[in-house]
């Protein structure tokens, strides 16, 4: 249905809802980064490991690491929920917002939604055919498999192998590269300072780096003050075009003298 067609009161209730979910989105989004950073950093260590002690090392640390996300809890509480939360919410955010962040065609949307295409064929060829109790897998448990089966597959079927496991890894990398400067500029940046190659470099309003989201903001007229914040905060609002320039000056005024750094920052 066209906007235009929607009542006065929906479109405000749609907006102030739209508004209200972006902060809660973004706060599982970037919440449930770390576990997947952690649980990578355990996962990866096998293959990593096969390098300089062979398969047998490599089995060893993958036995280990079973006891972090292979238990009842962890798998379920410090994997799987992660893994589920954090695509979802991001999904959810540029479904909700208007004016997304970013485009689709950014290196973090590409790599994230390409990573979980990689991840789910990985999660089914490593855990859900495994467990098939059809012959001749009979049901072959995640604790019964070691690096040999990784080794196997190599052996066997190496084009596709390769192709999986490379495009996985970076895939997974490149995200967390670029979600990385997200995040740290979102929670760390004042305490710790700007991530390296962040456009915006000093407090000055006269020498603001916004790029092109400012150009893309718009401001309503019947916002109120914290939805007008809300929407200065997480990079839309809605209503009639305005300048970098008025922009800048609303938010300043609103917002009682906030920080060029944390506008910009807040706008992305």
């Amino acid at each position: 249905m066209p906007e235009n067609t929607i009542p006065h009161h929906q479109r405000s209730f749609l907006r102030s809802l739209a508004l209200s979910t972006q902060p809660i989105l973004t706060k599982l989004a970037h919440g449930s980064a770390p576990f997947i950073s952690t649980f990578l950093l355990i996962h990866l260590s096998a293959p990593v490991l096969a390098n300089l002690g062979g398969s047998s090392l490599s089995s060893q640390v993958m036995i280990l690491g079973r006891e972090y996300y292979q238990t009842s809890f962890g798998e379920k509480y410090l994997v799987l929920a992660p893994l589920f939360i954090h695509p979802l919410s991001g999904i959810f955010k540029r479904l909700l917002a208007p004016a997304p962040a970013r485009r689709l065609s950014s290196i973090l949307s590409i790599t994230g939604y390409t990573a979980v295409a990689f991840v789910s064929m990985h999660f089914l060829v490593h855990r859900t055919f495994p467990a098939d109790p059809a012959p001749p897998i009979f049901s072959v448990g995640p604790s019964e498999l070691d690096y040999e089966y990784v080794k196997f597959a190599l052996s066997e079927w190496p084009w596709r192998s390769w192709l999986g496991y490379v495009g996985l890894t970076a895939c997974i990398a490149w995200h967390a590269t670029e979600g990385m400067k997200i995040i740290w500029n979102t929670w760390l940046r004042k305490a710790f300072g700007p991530f390296n190659n962040d456009p915006v470099q000093d407090d000055s309003l006269e020498n603001a780096q916004c790029g092109y989201t400012f150009k893309r903001c718009m401001l309503s007229r019947e916002a109120d003050t914290a939805a007008f914040l809300s929407a200065c905060r997480y990079g839309w609002l809605s209503g009639d075009k305005c300048s970098h320039e008025r922009i800048v000056k609303e938010c300043w005024t609103v917002a009682d003298r906030l920080t060029k750094c944390h506008l910009v920052l807040a706008m992305r």
